[in-house]
């Protein structure tokens, strides 16, 4: 699996991703994720400050095993990581994310009500 930095959002016109990447602003990364050639997902991230990055947008087309959505979520951590974060904010109502997020690290952020975050390195 590789995530992949878009230079522009226009890279996912004709793509699953082209309804879904028209919410993407200028200020976030937005990647494409393949799997053996085949694009089966994308996410934007955004930069809240200097040190604090937010997920803003996950979508994923095909999803063979669970295991693939939790090493979807390391590799995103790592991408935060090299970019010098040192937190990697999540936000969700849905129950199943939040269950994945707690597994992998995550605790609730601050005083955010629906707001998960992972510190990173």
């Amino acid at each position: 699996m590789h995530m992949i930095r878009l230079q522009s959002v226009s890279e996912l016109n004709d793509t699953p991703f082209e309804q879904v990447s028209k919410r993407i602003s200028g200020d976030q990364q937005a990647y494409l994720i393949k799997e053996h050639q085949q694009a089966i997902g994308f996410f934007a991230l955004h930069p809240l400050d200097d040190q604090v990055t937010k997920l803003t947008t996950f979508v994923i087309t095909t999803l063979d095993q669970s295991e693939n959505l939790v090493e979807m979520f390391y590799k995103i951590i790592e991408i935060a990581e090299d970019n010098h974060m040192h937190y990697l904010v999540v936000e969700t109502d849905h129950q199943d994310i939040i269950e994945l997020l707690t597994w992998i690290g995550f605790k609730h952020w601050k005083d955010e009500c629906n707001t998960w975050g992972y510190s990173c390195g």
